[in-house]
């Protein structure tokens, strides 16, 4: 994250503490949410969504950036320097 403290304005210590579910997302996708260039991600359902469709389990959770699969192609123009140095 480009702003260590990003999580501290919305927790206070012993709720990032009890913080224990993560969301994997692209680590160019974490950075332009925690800089707030991006505040928004979606995502299509899928077949194993069943009848109900899609609902969120948890209210909090961390943006964790796995290194890999990231794909250049997925990414817009105006973030492609970023892309290319964190990636």
């Amino acid at each position: 994250m480009a702003d260590s403290t990003f999580g501290q304005r919305f927790l206070d210590s012993s709720q990032m503490n009890a913080v224990q579910i993560a969301f994997k997302e692209w680590a160019v996708v974490v950075e332009a949410i925690g800089s707030g260039r991006q505040i928004v991600i979606l995502r299509k359902g899928g077949i194993a969504e069943g009848v109900g469709g899609f609902k969120a389990e948890h209210d909090r959770f961390w943006l964790f950036p796995p290194r890999f699969p990231q794909q250049a192609k997925g990414v817009i123009d105006s973030e492609a320097a970023l892309f290319t140095r964190i990636s």
